[in-house]
């Protein structure tokens, strides 16, 4: 599923993006991306082979694109948002008084690491930095918040405890791996329920990236209409692009809700669910 859902079509837009973005960067006409059409009848096993080589040339382009959003899409969301599994443990060991996921963002943001891959990282999302800033003033962050009880850690604790890993229930330790594995192997049922959430969030990382990679697409547009001196501002083409930008934010919130919900479906697994004899 994760495969049909995630790589293959997100490899088959990039490819044609990849296509348009080439015919309009550097005045190179690929022709059909696909190649597929043919005016021979008898011509099926060139269609066929035309079809294998472009929907495995999709597949891997699909993985490759996937890699790249962990990094690009996902790392950004964590190193700012916090891992699901981190923000929660910090919300229950917190006193009530004291949850506050401005609080816990800001915290962060500060002991955020400074090495070259972030930078390259924070600079991959410039194309998006009007809808950025209006995320940060305004904070629209309760999709992040909690959704399990108040309350669970010390059941939590004793169950995570029999796993016997030698890795502790701490903040950092992505200790949540573990109980996905677990879980994973022990309790199908749940599994499946988990594997929902999964490809969810897996094809909302995807398109996310594929939208970024879209905005930097028209950015390089503009900029060879500018060296040329061909470049007409648009009101139009201005609202399209701030549109893209929009969709990408809500996209990345979107794959962020739902990575949050895979780890909380991971926690009531752990404590509910009826393992394998």
């Amino acid at each position: 599923m994760y495969d049909l859902a995630v790589y293959l079509p997100g490899g088959v837009i990039i490819l044609v993006i990849a296509k348009w973005a080439i015919d309009a960067l550097l005045g190179v006409d690929l022709g059909l991306p696909a190649g597929l059409i043919s005016n021979d009848p008898k011509d099926t096993i060139g269609v066929a082979i035309r079809a294998v080589i472009w929907l495995s040339a999709s597949y891997l382009v699909g993985h490759l694109a996937a890699f790249v959003s962990t990094y690009v899409v996902e790392k950004f969301v964590h190193n700012n948002l916090g891992y699901p599994a981190d923000v929660w443990l910090k919300w229950e060991r917190a006193q009530p008084s004291e949850r506050s996921l401005r609080a816990m963002f800001a915290e962060n943001i500060a002991g955020r690491s400074r090495n070259a891959v972030s930078m390259l990282i924070i600079v991959a999302q410039l194309p998006a930095i009007v809808p950025l800033i209006a995320l940060s003033i305004w904070k629209p962050l309760g999709f992040y918040s909690p959704k399990l009880p108040t309350g669970i850690l010390d059941a939590v604790s004793i169950k995570y405890g029999n796993i016997k890993t030698g890795v502790p229930l701490e903040i950092g330790s992505r200790w949540d791996k573990i109980i996905e594995h677990h879980v994973a192997n022990n309790n199908e049922l749940a599994y499946s329920r988990m594997y929902n959430y999964l490809v969810i969030y897996g094809a909302l990382r995807q398109l996310s990236f594929i939208i970024l990679m879209t905005l930097w697409v028209l950015i390089a547009y503009d900029f060879r209409m500018i060296l040329e001196g061909n470049f007409v501002f648009s009101l139009e083409k201005m609202i399209f692009s701030q549109s893209l930008a929009f969709a990408y934010v809500s996209s990345a919130m979107a794959f962020a809700k739902f990575n949050r919900r895979y780890f909380e479906e991971t926690i009531m697994a752990l404590i509910l669910g009826q393992e394998r004899a």
